[in-house]
C-alpha cells in the first residue's frame, strides 16, 4: 500500500492487473462510471486506460484501491467551526483560550514533570462528519502501470533522470530494487551518478550475495561507480567493514577492465587522496586477487599516477595552447570550469566556442542550474554575472540543438493554460527533496471563481509534537504582516485555526483572495517533540483551494485531498520548511519545499526574485534549436504539450519527459 501510494504521488501511476475478458458495452459503462467516481477524488484515467481496466480484474475495487490511498484529516482545530467562528471570535476570548491550552501541556509538564499527551481544548466537537468538499480543481490525470511492471518501470523512469532524487523516490527505487534482478536493469544508464548513493547500502545487505554483486556490477558503469560505492558505505558504517564486506568491495573493483580503474583512481589530487584512504580501509592488499590491479593501486600510493586535474592545471599554468582543447577532452569538466577559464582571462567566445562543439556531451541540467543561478543574480553582486549568463544560454541552445526529440520540425501547441510560464522556473538539481509530481518552482494559476486558500497541516506521533504554520505577507502598500501562534490570528484577510501542541491535530491558515494582499509565504515549523520532520510519525501538509459554501448549506469538511494544489508528507531532516508562495495579485501560487533557519521574525517581506530563466523562456529556446513553430490551435499542431500525463497520442508531458532534459529513450515513458 505506501508503495503503491508512492507511485500515485510521485508518478500517478496505478497499478492494475491486466485483462483478457471480452469487451461489452456493460463493461464499458462500468469502466466509464468508475471514472466518474474517481473525478469525485480528484483523479481521471486516460481514454486508453479506460479501455484496459474495463477488462481487467482490478475494475470492481480500483475506486477502493485509489481512495485508500488517499490521507484524509482524522482530528478537528481548536476551533470546529473555522473559519467563521474565528472570524467572529474577540481577541481576547481567543487569547484566552490559546493560554489554557498552553498551560494544560507545556506548563502542567513543567509543574509536575509527567508527561502530557494531550491539552485542553474549547467549544465543542463535532459529533458527525461534515459534508465532503465540492471538488473545484480540474482532476488530475492517471496512467496505469500493469502489476507486472510495478517495480522495474518506476526503477527505470527514476534513475534515468539526470537529476538528483527527492526523498520519495529514494523510497520507491529502494523498494523496487529489492524485486528486480541485473537482467531486468541489463542496458539501464543511470543519469545522475548520486543516485546510486541510495542503492549500495540496499544491495550490500541482501542476503543473496552473488544476486546483489551482480546488481551493482550492473548498475555502476565504471570503476568510478564502484570506489563511490565503497566511499558511502564507509561513512554508513562508521568507517569500519566486515570481512565479508572488504571480500565483496574488492571483489567490485577488481570486475572493471585495468585501464578503467586506474583512470578512476586519480580523476583529481582530492580524489586520489580519498581513494587511497578508502583503499586502506578495504585492506585491499590483503583481498585483491588481481596483479594488475594491485598494480595500479600501487603506483597511486607511491605517486607515480599522474591525475587529468594536474595536468590541467599545469597546462593552464604555462598558458598553453592545447590547454582548452585538452580539457575538452571531458566537456563536462570543462563546463564546471568555465568560470575559472574566464577569470584566467580566456575569451568567452573561445572558451563557448569549444564546448559548443561538445554540445551533446554537456548535462542540460548543469546548464539550467546555472542559468537559474546566474539569472538572479545583480551586475552589483558579480560583475560577470551578465558574460555568465549569456555564455550558458549559448551553450543550452547549442545543447538542445544537439537532442532529437518529439518537438523536431514539428507544428507545436501550448496546452498550459492552468500554469504562468513566466513566473514558472526549472529546478533541475536544486528541486525540493520533499519530492511530488509537479515539482517545486512551478507556477500554478489560481482558477477563477476560488477567492479562498487553505494551508494546512495534520500531525500525529505516539509522542506529544507540536507542529506550527505560520504565514507570511505584504499587504498592496508594502507593509508586512504575520499570522500563526506568535503573531495575529486574524488580520487583512488571513486567519489562523489557532496552536495546538499535541500529536493527532491539525492547523489551519486561510486566505481571502479578495483582501487587499500581495504576496503570502506560507512557513511549517516543528516546535517541539522530534528533533526533525522525518523522525514525525506522521506529517503531512499542503495548500489547497476551498470551494464556497451554497447559502444554507451545511458546513463541507476542512479538507479534501481532491481541492489540493500541492500535499507533502514530510520526510526531510530539517525542522523548518519554507512550504511556499502565492502571489494574490497575479493569481498563482508556487511549491517551495526548502527547509530555512527558523527564527521569530523569519519573514520580513522580501519579494521572490524573479531569474531570466523562465520556463516560457526554456521553452522558446527549445521549440527554436529543434526548429519546430508554435501555433495557435490544437487542431493544426502535430504536437501538443501538457504539464501532466498525456491523455491523447499528440500530446507530450513535459514532466514525465523530464522537459525534454533526458535524451529520447533514456527515461521510459
Amino acid at each position: 500500500m505506501e508503495y503503491d501510494k508512492l507511485l500515485l504521488t510521485e508518478l500517478r501511476l496505478a497499478v492494475y492487473e491486466k485483462g483478457d475478458a471480452a469487451l461489452s458495452d456493460a463493461l464499458l459503462v462500468k469502466a466509464v462510471t468508475l471514472n466518474e467516481n474517481l473525478r469525485t477524488l480528484g483523479y481521471v484515467l486516460a481514454p486508453a486506460d479506460l479501455l484496459r481496466i474495463a477488462v481487467s480484474p482490478s475494475l470492481c475495487g480500483f475506486y477502493d484501491q485509489i481512495s485508500a490511498m488517499l490521507d484524509t484529516v482524522p482530528a478537528e482545530p481548536m476551533y470546529p467551526g473555522f473559519p467563521d467562528e474565528v472570524m467572529h471570535m474577540s481577541e481576547a476570548v481567543f487569547r484566552f483560550h490559546q493560554l489554557l491550552h498552553y498551560f494544560s501541556t507545556y506548563g502542567l509538564e513543567a509543574i509536575s514533570g509527567e508527561r502530557v499527551s494531550r491539552g485542553w481544548l474549547p467549544g465543542e466537537r463535532r459529533t458527525s462528519p461534515a459534508a465532503p468538499q465540492r471538488r473545484v480543481l480540474e482532476a488530475k490525470t492517471l496512467r496505469l502501470l500493469p502489476a507486472e511492471s510495478r517495480y522495474l518501470v518506476p526503477f527505470q523512469m527514476i534513475l534515468s533522470r539526470r537529476e538528483r532524487m527527492t526523498l520519495p523516490e529514494q523510497e520507491i527505487v529502494s523498494t523496487a530494487v529489492r524485486h528486480l534482478t541485473a537482467d531486468a536493469v541489463s542496458g539501464l544508464k543511470v543519469g545522475f551518478k548520486e543516485n546510486l548513493n541510495t542503492l549500495y547500502g540496499v544491495l550490500v545487505e541482501m542476503e543473496d550475495r552473488e544476486a546483489a554483486f551482480q546488481m551493482l556490477r550492473t548498475l555502476c558503469q565504471h570503476s568510478g561507480d564502484a570506489l563511490r560505492c565503497v566511499d558511502v558505505l564507509l561513512h554508513r558504517y562508521h568507517y569500519h567493514f566486515r570481512t565479508n564486506e572488504k571480500r565483496f568491495l574488492v571483489k567490485l573493483l577488481e570486475s572493471y577492465a585495468v585501464q578503467d580503474f586506474r583512470a578512476n583512481l586519480i580523476l583529481s589530487g582530492r580524489r586520489a587522496e580519498r581513494n587511497i584512504l578508502l583503499l586502506q580501509y578495504l585492506d585491499y592488499s590483503v583481498y585483491s586477487r588481481s596483479d594488475a590491479h594491485m598494480a595500479a593501486v600501487n603506483a597511486l600510493r607511491d605517486g607515480t599516477l599522474r591525475s587529468w586535474e594536474s595536468t590541467a592545471k599545469s597546462l593552464l599554468a604555462a598558458k598553453d595552447d592545447a590547454a582548452l582543447d585538452f580539457i575538452a577532452q571531458r566537456p563536462g569538466m570543462m563546463l564546471r570550469m568555465l568560470a575559472w577559464l574566464l577569470r584566467l582571462g580566456y575569451p568567452p567566445e573561445e572558451v563557448v566556442g569549444v564546448l559548443v562543439k561538445k554540445a551533446s556531451a554537456l548535462s542540460t541540467q548543469t546548464l539550467v542550474t546555472n542559468l537559474t543561478y546566474f539569472g538572479k543574480l545583480r551586475e552589483e553582486e558579480r560583475a560577470d554575472s551578465a558574460v555568465l549568463y549569456n555564455a550558458f544560454e549559448t551553450l543550452l541552445s547549442a545543447r538542445l540543438r544537439s537532442m532529437h526529440t518529439a518537438l523536431r520540425s514539428k507544428k507545436v501547441f501550448f496546452k498550459l493554460d492552468a500554469y504562468d510560464l513566466d513566473v514558472s522556473e526549472i529546478r533541475a538539481n536544486e528541486k525540493s527533496a520533499e519530492g511530488g509530481y509537479l515539482r517545486s518552482g512551478i507556477a500554478v494559476r489560481i482558477p477563477q471563481g476560488i477567492d479562498r486558500l487553505r494551508f494546512f497541516v495534520y500531525w500525529n506521533d505516539p509522542e506529544r509534537v507540536d507542529v506550527d504554520l505560520h504565514a507570511g505577507y505584504t499587504d498592496l502598500s508594502g507593509q508586512a504582516h504575520g499570522a500563526g501562534w506568535n503573531a495575529a490570528f486574524r488580520d487583512s484577510g488571513v486567519v489562523f485555526s489557532g496552536d495546538i501542541t499535541h500529536s493527532d491535530a491539525a492547523e489551519y491558515i486561510d486566505i481571502d483572495l479578495t483582501a487587499p494582499l500581495d504576496r503570502v509565504h506560507a512557513n511549517i515549523h516543528l516546535f517541539s517533540g522530534r528533533r526533525d520532520f522525518a523522525s514525525v510519525e506522521t506529517c503531512y501538509v499542503g495548500l489547497m483551494a476551498v470551494p464556497a459554501d451554497a447559502d444554507g448549506a451545511e458546513p463541507s469538511a476542512l479538507y479534501s485531498e481532491a481541492n489540493c494544489f500541492f500535499h507533502h508528507d514530510l520526510r526531510q531532516k530539517c525542522a523548518t520548511i519554507n512550504y511556499g508562495y502565492f502571489d494574490v495579485r497575479s493569481r498563482c501560487l508556487v511549491f517551495d519545499g526548502v527547509p530555512q533557519s527558523w527564527s521569530y521574525n523569519w519573514y520580513s517581506g522580501p519579494e521572490h526574485r524573479q531569474g531570466k530563466l523562465s520556463l516560457r523562456r526554456y521553452l522558446e529556446l527549445l521549440l527554436k534549436a529543434q526548429e519546430a513553430e508554435l501555433c495557435a490551435s490544437e487542431e493544426e499542431a502535430d504536437a501538443v504539450l501538457v504539464m501532466g500525463k498525456a491523455e491523447r497520442d499528440k500530446e507530450i508531458s513535459l514532466i514525465d519527459e523530464n522537459f525534454f532534459m533526458d535524451e529520447p529513450g533514456e527515461a521510459p515513458a
